[in-house]
């Protein structure tokens, strides 16, 4: 599996990582980030994509990478998931 910029195909597929809830929103830990990153294996030859706000902590973001590597995916470029 590969993870990365999804180039209009899915958009922020496994959803924004929301610490507090916002505008509505629940907040949307990293645990949910990997938890869809795990249904999404469901699809062969998926490519999987989040947002992640920069003004936010890097550690989540580096716990939300291992998880989703220990699942299997590979994180490329957007340039690689072209065809």
């Amino acid at each position: 599996m590969r993870i990365g910029p999804a180039l209009g195909v899915r958009a922020e597929a496994l959803g924004i990582y929301e610490p507090v809830p916002y505008n509505n929103h629940p907040a949307r830990l990293l645990v949910d980030l990997i938890a869809s990153a795990k249904a999404d294996l469901a699809v062969r030859d998926g490519a999987a994509s989040s947002f992640y706000h920069p003004s936010c902590d890097v550690t989540p973001l580096q716990q939300t990478i291992d998880g989703i590597e220990a699942l299997g995916y590979t994180f490329v470029g957007p340039t690689d998931l072209a065809n």
